[in-house]
């Protein structure tokens, strides 16, 4: 089999988990969070964006939705990692590491040399 670009690995991951928000909700998944607010809380990304990544996220099998309900209040959903995506928690520490021992200064919010 010969390699072809429509065929890339790396390039179909990106599609999937490629937005900057999306790569901030794994990282707090793998943290333990599970709900809806303090995704937002925690990764510091609106609402919206945080909805529409977490559906993306769970349309693809990354999470899964699990109902909860508080006493008096309606009911939500808390978001858990599936094993596919608990699987990606190698390549976000790895991505991670990298940042860290790479990105010493920071110009911009981009790693400098």
């Amino acid at each position: 089999m010969y390699w072809r670009l429509d065929n890339c690995s790396i390039g179909k991951s990106t599609e999937v988990i490629s937005t900057r928000s999306s790569m901030l909700i794994l990282r707090e998944a793998f943290y333990g969070t599970i709900r809806f607010d303090d995704f937002v809380r925690r990764t510091k990304v609106g609402d919206a964006i945080v909805a529409a990544r977490l559906k993306d996220l769970t349309d693809i099998g990354l999470f899964t939705k699990q109902p909860y309900r508080e006493p008096g209040k309606q009911t939500r959903y808390e978001y858990l990692l599936t094993e596919k995506g608990g699987d990606l928690f190698s390549a976000v520490f790895a991505l991670m590491q990298w940042a860290t021992s790479t990105c010493r200064a920071r110009t911009a919010g981009h790693c400098a040399s």
